[in-house]
C-alpha cells in the first residue's frame, strides 16, 4: 500500500545552552520536525532568525535527517550578561508550514 501523505508538520526547537557565556561561547540551535502522527520528517530545512544587536541574522540548517533532526551554529557577539537573545524558527515542507520560537540568556562566567 502507498503511504498516506503528510497532512501537518510540527517544529520544536531548543538552544544547546539556555545560559550562554556572553561573547565567548558559540550557540547551537536544535530543531526537530515531525508529522501529525509524531513521525520524523526528513529532508526539511529550518530557517532561524536571531535578533542580534542592530540586526536580525538568518541561519539555515541542512535538511533534517531520518530522525527529523537538524542543527545550526550561531556566533553570539555584542551582548552583555543578562541580555535575552530571541529567535524565531520556521520550516516549510511540501507546502506545509510550522513555526516555533525561543530564547537564551547571555551570562558571565
Amino acid at each position: 500500500t502507498k503511504p498516506s501523505p503528510i497532512k501537518n508538520i510540527a517544529l520544536k526547537t531548543q538552544p544547546e545552552f539556555p545560559l550562554l557565556i556572553a561573547n565567548k561561547q558559540q550557540q547551537t540551535l536544535f530543531a526537530w520536525v515531525t508529522d501529525e502522527k509524531g513521525a520524523a520528517v526528513s529532508g526539511a530545512t529550518i530557517s532561524f532568525s536571531v535578533q542580534l544587536p542592530g540586526n536580525v541574522t538568518r541561519y539555515l540548517t541542512y535538511p533534517t535527517d531520518s530522525k527529523g533532526y537538524a542543527t545550526t551554529k550561531i556566533e553570539v557577539r555584542g551582548f552583555k550578561a543578562g541580555d535575552f537573545i530571541f529567535y524565531k524558527a520556521a520550516v516549510t515542507y511540501k507546502g506545509l508550514t510550522s513555526t516555533d520560537n525561543g530564547y537564551f540568556v547571555a551570562w558571565d562566567n
